[in-house]
């Protein structure tokens, strides 16, 4: 038995009305409702047949909505009523005509007539107030229309004239959606709530542009001032933030979006709950969303309402979910279906895109769904009884625990804050004087460049604009104690140096300006580019302070393991190579870019240990392949290529920082960190000429080599050493344009540490080459050096690597055994020493036939083409130099003469 069964009142039906209801109600599961059905036809039987004074008057005054003029047009345009204000219904033979007001394009008002069949019209149903119906006009298009009428009798004499295809208005979940709008309507009237919320937003919204805000995307530094919620402020004293954060939103989409959302349903959650008990969810679930956004990463800067609207959410699908409501299955299925689907669609699309405050969002659901569990009360009057003690207290009770685990853990983060954090807290002056001091110098510089203002003017305003802020900070700095927490003592070295560094350049650029002097103006060259040195690893330091949030929700251990484990099954490889890789999986490129995916996935999926394992092999493990290559390499170019592309280097710090706690004492993640680093810098020059990149695109490539430089200089520090360092640590020397002395004695050590370790050497012949500015000789020299390090039993070997290494790096038209140095013979005799200490690999075997093939030498290309058979990899063939090439190239003249060349 349903409990709405006995609830439709009967009265307010025609006779006809009812004779074919009878016929709809089950009577096993409504028993009483069908009994009051057949009571109320007993009582209109014994009345005698009904009396209506207007059954024969065709036309009737109604009203479209409530109130007239712009009144009613608001009225009209809220409800979707076509027409609006006072008007007519008149009956005409086969058609309907209504008369009514509308509003053109320019706002005219101008009284309309409507015409539409009465074949047309369907959906007819009748409440307390109104007579309503679906209706196809002249337009073509199918309008809902509602007559409202005081006049009970005139109501059913209109009910009465419209068509009887009123199969919504005679079944019983029509019955019963009367009743359910019918009680909410009377138990919340007005929707006041709602309304005074969106108004509250929308007039925060028009302040912060009166403030200066954009209208399509807001300034973060207003936010901030006026009260967004961010950990570095909510946590240090200003919770007032949790509350003020859900009026303010990041532009004018992202407010229209959370106000249209708040309309729909904040009204409906309103009147199910009241107009007191609805403020007190949204307000519970907006404080519940706010915390929750902080605890679980605590450097996102939050605001908008969404957290609030999706705890009104939730309360609506706790009401339509709880049995103690009584509402009816029909109801259930349409609201309560529709709003989980909302719900699920908003969350899922949170969780697959960017900037999206998904922590709000399910803080303020799961809070507004137990609160709307616990207040939740049937809307009937024998029924809507006060709210029992227990379950108010229970209410409270959960906002008080879920409010102080926020605080609680605010309170962990604020104790644990990163160390720049705490630092610039105590340091706003340095901040803000540095700031004003940037744009000064900013300023002098246009007018200086534009020609505007002379030296002397220069000088004249750069030393009290400029000059004393970094002086008198410097000495500022220098006369504070020594900080007690050890981290913060350590970055407030960092800002000391780089305050002093732009003393320095300030005073060399003041004495510049007085001066006018060639070596004065070199002296402020020299001091800039200090300054910017020091900047960039204070920035660097910041970078990884904010990208560590190692305290909040969405790094702990569980979550990071649910995280992780669709990558565990769904990963797919980043690699620069177009499919497959031919050839055995331990030799070559084909074992070495296996071991790249693998050292990616360990990456991704944050397992360290692995990627440990592969970057520091044990004793005697650094050979791993069959061609005498070693996994390290083969685990570096994955990652490079892993973090080329990436834009920001937020996400890649926070895994790495992860990585720095679980293995403190190796040198892995700062290699890592410098491989991040320099791709970012590539980034900001691009890959064209030098003299096509602009001069802020040079900034910023100096700014973030010298923060790859800083990482490797941490990598150098750690007791466990990698091989990686050394072929890392030349690419930077070159990118830095070090001295060649300085990267060979880094060769010099990569050989005494890891004699068996290749790309060191690969690393030095590409900073050798002519577009670097060196040279073949210098190439040649090096080359010799190498074969003087190295026993004499791998001096032949060695020969043949570092040949092969610059015709794979040299352009495709350099012919290098005419053009070059390289001799033949020597690389014929390493490769087969290589063969003989590596006899497994045909890797091996097909780099020596492309030295063939460069070479003309016909019989020692068919006989290693002979010996290879379908073996051949296409991947170690170049363009220029490709098998179906080289089969010709052979053939088209004698082995090649060494020429005697002095480039």
């Amino acid at each position: 038995m349903s409990p709405k069964d006995g609830q439709i009142d009967f009265s307010k039906y025609s006779t006809e009305q009812l004779q074919d209801l009878r016929h709809t109600i089950d009577g096993r599961s409504h028993p009483q409702n069908l009994r009051n059905l057949l009571t109320e036809l007993s009582k209109r039987e014994a009345a005698g047949p009904e009396s209506v004074t207007f059954r024969d008057l065709h036309e009737f005054a109604v009203r479209f909505t409530p109130g007239d003029g712009i009144v009613g047009w608001v009225q009209g345009v809220l409800s979707r009523s076509t027409l609006y204000g006072s008007g007519v219904i008149r009956f005409e033979g086969a058609d309907l005509a209504l008369v009514g007001w509308q509003r053109n394009w320019m706002g005219v008002a101008l009284e309309t007539e409507l015409r539409a069949s009465m074949a047309d019209v369907s959906q007819v149903e009748m409440d307390e107030v109104s007579v309503s119906f679906d209706a196809r006009f002249q337009s073509g298009r199918r309008r809902r229309i509602r007559c409202l009428l005081d006049d009970a009798t005139a109501r059913q004499v209109i009910f009465d004239k419209l068509p009887a295809t009123r199969v919504s208005a005679l079944s019983e979940s029509a019955a019963e959606w009367r009743e359910f709008n019918r009680e909410l309507n009377r138990m919340t009237p007005h929707a006041f709530v709602t309304g005074s919320l969106i108004l509250l937003n929308l007039a925060v919204f028009v302040a912060l542009l009166f403030a200066g805000s954009g209208f399509w995307t807001a300034s973060l530094e207003l936010l901030t001032q006026w009260g967004a919620n961010t950990t570095q402020l909510t946590t240090a004293g200003q919770s007032w933030r949790l509350i003020s954060a859900l009026f303010l939103h990041g532009g004018f989409v992202h407010l229209l979006l959370n106000m249209w959302t708040l309309w729909g349903i904040g009204r409906l959650a309103e009147r199910l709950y009241g107009n007191a008990l609805f403020a007190v969810i949204y307000a519970g679930a907006g404080i519940v969303a706010s915390l929750s956004s902080i605890a679980w990463h605590p450097f996102v800067l939050s605001v908008g309402a969404s957290g609030a609207i999706f705890g009104v959410l939730g309360a609506c699908l706790a009401f339509f979910l709880r049995s103690r409501t009584h509402i009816p299955r029909s109801i259930v299925w349409r609201h309560g279906i529709a709003t989980a689907l909302f719900i699920g669609f908003n969350l899922i699309s949170g969780f697959m895109s960017q900037g999206i405050d998904n922590a709000a969002h399910v803080g303020g659901l799961v809070s507004g769904f137990v609160l709307g569990f616990l207040l939740a009360r049937p809307l009937q009057d024998d029924e809507r009884i006060a709210l029992k003690p227990l379950r108010v207290a229970t209410a409270v009770g959960f906002v008080a625990l879920a409010v102080g685990s926020g605080f609680w853990q605010m309170h962990v983060m604020a104790t644990n804050r990163p160390a720049s954090t705490q630092y610039w807290a105590t340091h706003m002056w340095f901040l803000e004087g540095q700031t004003k001091a940037l744009q000064k110098q900013a300023e002098l510089q246009v007018a200086a460049a534009s020609g505007t203002i002379s030296s002397s003017g220069f000088a004249a305003r750069f030393e009290p604009e400029v000059f004393v802020f970094w002086r008198d900070a410097y000495e500022r700095l220098k006369a504070e104690p020594e900080a007690q927490d050890l981290a913060v003592k350590d970055f407030a070295a960092y800002v000391m140096e780089f305050a002093r560094r732009r003393h320095e350049w300030a005073s060399a650029m003041l004495n510049a300006a007085k001066t006018e002097t060639r070596a004065s103006m070199s002296d402020a060259m020299y001091y800039l580019r200090s300054a910017d040195q020091a900047a960039a690893r204070l920035n660097r330091l910041e970078l990884r302070a904010v990208s560590d949030p190692s305290h909040a929700l969405s790094q702990s251990r569980f979550v990071r393991a649910l995280r992780n484990l669709p990558a565990r099954f769904t990963w797919k490889c980043v690699s620069d190579d177009v499919g497959s890789i031919k050839g055995k999986i331990t030799d070559g490129l084909a074992a070495r870019h296996a071991a790249g995916c693998d050292a990616q996935r360990a990456f991704e999926t944050e397992d360290f240990a692995s990627l440990e394992a592969m970057l520091h092999p044990e004793e005697g493990e650094l050979v791993s392949f069959d061609d005498g290559s070693s996994r390290v390499e083969g685990a570096m170019a994955g990652l490079d290529t892993l973090l080329e592309p990436a834009s920001a280097p937020g996400p890649t710090l926070s895994l790495l920082a992860k990585w720095r706690r679980q293995f403190p004492l190796s040198d892995g993640p700062d290699l890592i960190e410098a491989v991040l680093f320099r791709s970012w810098a590539w980034q900001a020059r691009g890959h064209g000429y030098a003299k096509e990149v602009s001069p802020q695109a040079w900034a910023e490539y100096a700014q973030r080599i010298e923060m790859a430089d800083a990482a490797l200089s941490d990598a150098a520090d750690k007791s466990r050493r990698s091989p990686a360092y050394y072929p890392l640590a030349i690419s930077l020397g070159v990118d830095q344009s070090k001295n060649r002395k300085d990267l060979q004695r880094l060769v010099d050590n990569s050989l005494e540490d890891f004699p068996d370790y290749y790309p060191p050497h690969r690393a030095m012949v590409r900073a050798l080459l002519p577009k670097w500015g060196g040279s073949y000789v210098k190439i040649d020299d090096y080359v010799e050096h190498v074969q003087s390090k190295v026993p004499v039993a791998r001096q032949r070997e060695m020969y043949a690597r570092l040949y092969s290494t610059l015709a794979a790096l040299s352009e495709e038209d350099v012919d290098l055994f005419i053009e070059t140095i390289a001799k033949w013979p020597k690389v014929k005799e390493g490769y087969q020493d290589m063969l003989d200490r590596y006899p497994d690999s045909d890797w091996l075997r097909n780099l020596y036939a492309g030295m063939a093939c460069r070479a003309r030498d016909a019989e020692t290309y068919d006989a290693l083409l002979s010996e290879l058979g379908d073996r051949v990899l296409p991947e170690a063939w170049t363009g220029k130099y490709s098998i179906e090439v080289c089969n010709e190239r052979v053939k088209s003249g004698p082995e090649v003469t060494q020429v005697e060349s002095g480039v």
